[in-house]
């Protein structure tokens, strides 16, 4: 990646097996999403900013070691992701 910010948009599923994965942009934990729901749905949109890059290659992983209280599950189920250079 060329050095600068950017911002992750991603879409995915809400459901009652989903964990709560943590995103971590060049091993620095930088959020964690609930996609736990009693209600299920499909594409839901969220979107990630201010991801600084220095340059060169950058490792984006997901890591889910936990889960709503209500959650049956750790589950993990993304559709789509897309990282854009914001500055």
């Amino acid at each position: 990646l060329t050095k600068g910010t950017y911002s992750l948009y991603f879409t995915h599923r809400n459901g009652t097996a989903l964990g709560k994965p943590h995103f971590y942009f060049d091993d620095v934990d930088v959020a964690s999403i609930n996609l736990y729901s009693g209600s299920p749905s499909n594409e839901v949109l969220d979107v990630l900013t201010g991801l600084s890059a220095v340059g060169g290659e950058v490792a984006l992983k997901l890591k889910c070691e936990e889960k709503n209280a209500s959650s049956s599950g750790y589950g993990v189920e993304y559709t789509k992701m897309v990282l854009t250079r914001t500055a």
